[in-house]
């Protein structure tokens, strides 16, 4: 019983910690008095769980995976009409780690990745069950990102530099993945570095935004580097606190770490970055209750803040992805498949 106590102590007391430090204010203003958003065309479709993710979008209709039934895809239009589940027809042959698998589809094109055997599955929407196998002997991957038909992204982890690498690999033939753009660390700390990728298909620039510092990284699609810029936050070094492993040699994380940003994401040269903090300007009700989304605009030479809107909660759901095109904002809150528009185009 007192063990019990004692716990429920603890956990009450990390919860409170948590709480207090999600409410905390930093030293930065956002626009939104100029914000595009509005909410009253949403739009929102019930799905079957909450393990589904964002595959794909097209000008007719939106494309998503199942973690749960790695092999299907759900398919569905803008006004959430003639919502259906296609089984890919992977044949029972291939070789693959399902648990790990995430498809993409740049239609006409679908691509099962995983980047544990690694393995690359590369076919047509219209015609499932014939697909191109392409394997990587050991090199595995994550955070892969398909650019064309014959192209790729990826992240991989040099053991040598104890370093993330970003790198781009091709199909037909499938080529080695040359190591292109080392991301740099803070203080020797590989965490420091760790970040996401996201691709913007109209202006073809390529961002990498690190999750625990403001830096941003904007590439050509062979991931030349045409110039750094910083969210508007002022978090400029990570925040991080580090524990060895001395049977292993190893450093790991001892503390959850500040995440400054979440999810990004860019169309037609803007870049929307999903921020973990509260401006000081902000209402944290406000920001407590809906997901905060800044909006960059990617030009040639520099990025420059625009504004900031707010993805608002449906039913409370925590929002755990969101995508923008043409004028909607897809997002996936809870088992919930949610779309908003802007009044123009962004």
């Amino acid at each position: 019983m007192y063990c019990l106590l004692a716990a429920l102590v603890v956990i009450g007391g990390l919860f409170w910690v948590s709480r207090k430090d999600n409410s905390k204010t930093y030293d930065f203003s956002r626009t939104f008095t100029e914000s595009p958003l509005v909410i009253k065309n949403r739009k929102v479709l019930k799905l079957r769980n909450e393990f589904h993710y964002i595959a794909g979008l097209t000008e007719k209709n939106i494309f998503l995976g199942d973690k749960a039934y790695s092999g299907k895809l759900f398919t569905t239009d803008y006004n959430l009409n003639n919502g259906q589940y296609k089984d890919l027809n992977v044949p029972d042959s291939t070789r693959i780690a399902w648990k790990a698998v995430k498809i993409f589809v740049n239609y006409p094109d679908v691509f099962l990745i995983e980047g544990i055997t690694p393995t690359i599955l590369r076919g047509s929407y219209s015609n499932p069950g014939q697909y191109n196998t392409y394997t990587q002997d050991n090199q595995p991957f994550h955070h892969p990102l398909p650019l064309s038909k014959n192209s790729f992204l990826a992240r991989v982890y040099d053991t040598n530099t104890n370093s993330f690498i970003l790198t781009k690999g091709l199909l037909d033939p499938i080529s080695s993945l040359d190591s292109k753009y080392v991301l740099e660390q803070q203080n020797k700390n590989i965490f420091s570095s760790d970040g996401m990728l996201t691709y913007d298909p109209v202006t073809q620039k390529v961002v990498y935004t690190h999750f625990y510092h403001n830096e941003l990284i904007c590439f050509d699609t062979d991931l030349n580097p045409i110039y750094k810029g910083n969210t508007i936050d002022p978090i400029s070094k990570a925040q991080l606190k580090m524990d060895t492993i001395q049977s292993e040699n190893k450093m790991t994380l001892s503390a959850p770490p500040l995440y400054v940003n979440k999810q990004n994401n860019a169309y037609n040269g803007k870049l929307y970055v999903r921020s973990a903090l509260v401006a000081s300007n902000e209402n944290k009700q406000a920001f407590k209750h809906n997901t905060v989304i800044d909006v960059y605009t990617l030009n040639n030479t520099e990025i420059a803040y625009q504004n900031s809107f707010y993805i608002l909660s449906y039913k409370n759901e925590k929002l755990r992805e969101f995508k923008v095109f043409n004028n909607h904002i897809i997002s996936l809150q809870g088992n919930y498949l949610v779309i908003d528009q802007f009044n123009v185009k962004p």
